[in-house]
Parts: C-alpha cells; structure tokens; sequence
C-alpha cells in the first residue's frame, strides 16, 4: 500500500563548491554570451576575445580574483567555441557549396545599407567588392591613366584568386576594385572585370576604361584585360620579366653553363633599360650573335616581337614613370599581414567582410595621414630635388614659349635638355617614361610653374585626399591650408596651372581653388661679402687645427683626392654638409659606468668591447647573416645565383 520510508536530506555536499574547479562549473548566462557576439562581430576570435574580456573584468571596481574562475562571468575556452562556432555558422554560412551562395545573397543588402557594393557570378564564380574609398577613388583622374592589377591566392581554405585593381595618387596608391575568383583562368578573369564596370557605371573617372594596364606576365589575366577592355594598353612589369628571364638561365633544361648565365642577364637588361630604341635595337643584335646557345636565341627572340609591353625605351609619357606593379605587392603583403594577420580566412564571406572592415579602415587612416600633412615622403623627395638644381641659375635657363623651356644640363655643358612644362615632358633619360625629374622641378622653383608631373603638395590636394578617405564627412577646405601662409587674399597667383581639367566632371575640377606655394625658393647669395668672411673663418679653424694636431699624410691625400672628385655645384654642396659628419656636434651628458675587466673577458665573440652599452635587438646588416637567400633579383644576379620567389607568397 505505498513505499514505506525514511527520507534524511543532510545540507553537506560531497564535493567542493568554493574551489576554482568547482566554479568554472556553472553556466554563462544570456548576457555574457551576447558579450561574446559583439566580440565576434567586432572581428576577435576565440582567443583574443577571452583576454579583452578578462581586461574588462580587472578594469570593474567590484572585481575580485574568484571572478576569473566563476564560468558565469568568465567561460572557458570551451563555451567561447562553442558560441563562435554558433556565430560563424549563423553570419558567414558553410565554407563552400549552396548553403555559402544563399548566405551571400543574404547579406547582399546588408553591404549596401553601408555602402558598400557586392556583386557575384556562380559560374564560373566571381565577387567584387566595392567599398565608399574605393567608389571615390573612381573620381580621381589617375583611375582613368594607368592602373595596376595582380592577383594572390592562399588566403581561405578553397584557395580563392584575391585580384587587386589599383591606381597611384599623392598619398600612394589607392584600391578601386577587389576581385575574389575561383581560379586564376581566363573566363574567370573575364567575369571579374566585367564586374567593375556593372559595379560602378562612371568607373575610371567617367571613361569605362583606363589607358593602360601594368601586370605581370599572368596570360590569362592580359587576354581578360584585352577582351574587356580592348582600347586599353597593357604593359609588363619590368621585375617580373627579369624575374622569369632569370629562372628560366637556372633551369636545367635548357643546359646554360653558370658561367654564362650573368653574361647572358646582362645582355638582356641591355635591352630592357636601353635610353632609345636605337640602343635597345643594337643591344638586341648583340644578344642574337649568340651562336654557342640555339635555344637562348630562341628564346631572346620570342620577347623582341612584343617589346613594347616590356622595354622601357618603347614606353611614352602615359606610363608616369611606372615600371613596376610594385604598389600591388605592397597591397599584397599588407592585405596578409594587417587584414588577415597571417590566418586564412574561413571562407569567402570572411574574406569579404574583412576587406570591407580591416582593409577600408587601413587605407581611411593612411589618406587621413597624409590629408593631415603627417607624411614626410613628398616634402623629402622635394627637398631632394632642391639639392639637385643648386648648379643652375635662373639666367642660365632659356624660355622658348609660355610652356617650353631648355635646361642645361649639369655634367655636359653644351647639352640642353627640353623641357614642356604643359605636357610634363622632358628630354633628359628620367623622364622620357614619363617621370618626375629635377628639370621640371627647376622650372618650377625658378619660374614658378607647374608641370602636370608635378607632385601634389598644394592644400587643394590634400582636401581631394580627404574627400576619397571621408566623403562628404570631410572637413572644410580651409582646415588643409598650411602653418606659414603668404599673401593669403591672393587666388591662384602663387602657381600657374597648367593642366587642362576642362574635361573632368569630378572633385578634381575645382580650379577656383587658392594654391598657395608650399616650397621655400633656395636661399639668395646676395651677401657674398659675408658668405666670403664665412668661409675665411673655416680656413682659419683649418689652419690652426693643423698646427695644433698636425695631419698625418694618408688623411691629407685622402681629403684632396675627395676635393679633386668635385666637378659642380651640388657636388660640392654634398662635401660641406657631409665633411667631419663622424665628429658628434655636442657631447653627452654625464660620465660613462664603467665595467670589471673580468667581465669583458666573459663576453662571447662579436659583443663590443669596453663600457659601451651591449646591442639589443635584431643584429645589423653584416652580421649573423642568415643562410636563406634575399628576395634581392639584381643581387642574385650579380652573385650568379637562383632568384627567392617572394611573389605571391
């Protein structure tokens, strides 16, 4: 008729309930998991977001060490995967198949409510990715003059194709497309670019397609440009064709003794670097008079009949100078350390979202940099060019016209160089590609005018720099005017422009813009009287260090063989500022701590000797030097010896 029992409940457990191992027992409530999923949308992973979530628990007023053991308040590594595994499941799908596809097309609307615009194709399979920099960018009149592609893979498990379309500007170069493909084929590449002109409907500033394209020698990538673009002009990066130059002289199979492989490179960039196409014509003859070896003649031959995808001397001014799609391999590396911080991505979707985050974010804060004047690289190269053009005077330049002017040269002194300021031309061997060079920059400081060449430095440029990194969220334009102001009432007195930007319907087009002359004018020698006592006085300090410290005989050979080398003006000015630079100019404070002499004794060989402060960090060239081989091409062609492959890596 029922149980018949004794039920005694004693209030003592049988385990711990205040220990450390006990604690981590107890479950996370709601909260702190979706703690966890704003970490994960915030890009941490697993690891990253346990230790900013420990920080924030030492960072609480109330917070004691039992905390970090109580699973409640501080999970363990294993909820942590578990809920990441949820969240990744949830936002970037599987990593391949159909289920991926529909999740891209989910969160199609999601990128454009940020203004950012995804586009794909199933088959064959391709993604571009347009973020708001990239779309400004579109604006700038460089997208339309050269643009430079190259693709990477490695960085997901599937091994996606990540194709970077980039073009130059003041501030480096910047991205305007990113193309995730299957495969590295042509229908692939094809689908891609056709993508950029759906993507964007004014792409390369309103033109649909660029001048000319700079790529290495992928064949399937230039047979898409040319199908998709066909009025563009691709052009082969010099390092890449010395490059495949280089590997092929060290196949076997081709049976080139070593011995002759250094020759047979030279040969080549005979051709390659020839300052006319006379020069590259005869280089070439001379290569082909090579009867010992068939196959390389073969082969020589093969390149002659498209040199002027790959000869500098065949290029003309439209190329800017540019010989290399060096600006997509930095694009490369940092898109692989600073984006995917050298972890493959999960899948596509991660790959997306990443470049639509990280890479945005990295490229905002290098254009707001330089819209900030905090970069140095342009005020140095100018400075550089400065050093350059000390041998000339303005009575010395002839000005043929408004925009023509002959500059004479500084080692030969009946040759003049021509110079067209209007088309940022000159006939000296820089610029003949089309680059910058000191010729123009004497015009400018003597003339003060500027060539289309010239280097953007005005506070009209740094304000259109802004606009591409910020929009319309960008500051006024008076916030980019520089510290020193002169004669601030005037408008575009200080420089005579000289392009023609009536037919740019962009942000670039603003020619009631004030610009102000950034660059001090050298120095005036007006004061010879005092420059002359100056220099007394420094063969005064001379004369009587000699007598007071006599000067051994190798140092006074050694310094008048130094001043005999001096044949102009800049080299001269070279010697003031760097004569005596080994002599500290002021003494350091205080007296050196000494050391035991029994403790240099017990110093291992290549530590300093004496009471100098030992050596920290990672040792200088010269020493400890590693056995793996530098990623140097000319070097390993001076030292007769394989090139490293560091493209795509």
């Amino acid at each position: 008729k029922g149980l018949v029992c004794c039920i005694e409940i004693y209030n003592h457990h049988t385990h711990t309930i205040k220990s450390a191992e006990s604690l981590r027992f107890i479950p996370a409530d709601d909260d702190v998991k979706n703690m966890f999923n704003e970490y994960f949308d915030s890009g941490m992973g697993i690891s990253e977001s346990q230790r900013y979530h420990e920080q924030l628990l030492e960072l609480k007023e109330d917070f004691t060490l039992e905390q970090f053991a109580n699973g409640g308040i501080n999970p363990c590594y294993r909820t942590v995967r578990n809920w990441h595994d949820t969240w990744r499941s949830l936002n970037l799908g599987p990593r391949s198949g159909d289920g991926l596809i529909e999740k891209l097309k989910e969160k199609q609307e999601i990128y454009s409510k940020n203004g950012i615009t995804v586009l794909f194709k199933e088959n064959p399979f391709a993604v571009i990715i347009i973020t708001p920099i990239m779309r400004r960018a579109h604006q700038m009149k460089e997208a339309k003059e050269i643009i430079f592609v190259d693709s990477t893979s490695a960085c997901d498990p599937l091994n996606h194709s990540i194709t970077f379309v980039m073009c130059p500007s003041s501030a480096g170069a910047v991205p305007l497309a990113i193309i995730l493909t299957k495969g590295q084929t042509y229908e692939c590449y094809c689908q891609g670019f056709k993508l950029i002109n759906e993507a964007v409907l004014e792409s390369f500033c309103g033109q649909r397609y660029p001048n000319l394209f700079l790529t290495d020698q992928s064949q399937a990538e230039i047979n898409a440009i040319n199908s998709v673009y066909p009025k563009s002009i691709t052009l082969l990066c010099t390092f890449h064709v010395l490059q495949a130059v280089w590997r092929w002289l060290w196949d076997s199979a081709h049976n080139i003794p070593i011995e002759k492989r250094k020759p047979l490179m030279k040969l080549f960039q005979n051709i390659l670097y020839a300052d006319s196409i006379i020069d590259a014509e005869n280089a070439y003859k001379k290569g082909c008079e090579n009867e010992e070896f068939p196959q390389w003649t073969k082969y020589l031959h093969n390149y002659w009949t498209y040199k002027e995808k790959w000869c500098i001397c065949f290029r003309d001014s439209f190329s800017r100078g540019h010989v290399t799609n060096n600006y997509c391999e930095v694009a490369v590396r940092l898109y692989k350390d600073h984006v995917l911080g050298r972890v493959k991505a999960y899948n596509v979707l991660a790959l997306i979202d990443l470049t639509s985050t990280a890479l945005e974010n990295y490229y905002k804060r290098r254009l707001r940099e330089f819209a900030n004047s905090r970069t140095s690289s342009i005020r140095l190269m100018i400075q550089k060019m400065m050093k350059k053009v000390t041998y000339l005077k303005k009575d010395m330049i002839v000005q043929e016209n408004d925009n023509e002017f002959l500059v004479p040269s500084e080692q030969e002194k009946n040759l003049l160089y021509y110079v067209d300021i209007k088309c940022g031309l000159c006939s000296c061997s820089a610029a003949l590609a089309g680059k910058f060079c000191k010729h123009q920059y004497a015009i400018f400081q003597f003339f003060n005018i500027k060539s289309e060449h010239f280097p953007s430095i005005t506070p009209t440029d740094r304000f259109n720099i802004a606009k591409i990194a910020f929009g319309e969220q960008a500051l006024d334009k008076s916030f980019y005017d520089p510290f020193m102001i002169e004669n601030p009432e005037m408008e575009q007195t200080n420089f005579t422009e000289t392009n023609d930007t009536t037919n740019n319907a962009t942000i670039y087009n603003d020619t009631n813009v004030q610009e102000l002359n950034l660059i001090e004018p050298m120095p005036s020698t007006s004061n010879e009287s005092n420059e002359k006592s100056k220099f007394e006085n420094v063969l005064n300090l001379l004369n009587l260090c000699n007598t007071t410290y006599g000067s051994s005989t190798t140092g006074i050979k050694k310094l008048e063989q130094r001043l005999k080398k001096v044949k102009s003006k800049g080299q001269w000015e070279n010697f003031l500022h760097t004569a005596g630079n080994c002599l500290p100019l002021r003494n350091r404070d205080g007296a050196t701590i000494k050391v035991q002499p029994t403790t240099i004794a017990r110093r291992r060989v290549g530590i300093t000797k004496g009471s100098k402060r030992l050596l920290a960090g990672r040792p200088p060239l010269g020493e400890n030097a590693t056995k793996k081989r530098k990623r140097n091409l000319n070097l390993n062609i001076n030292s007769n010896q394989p090139n490293a492959k560091s493209h795509g890596s």
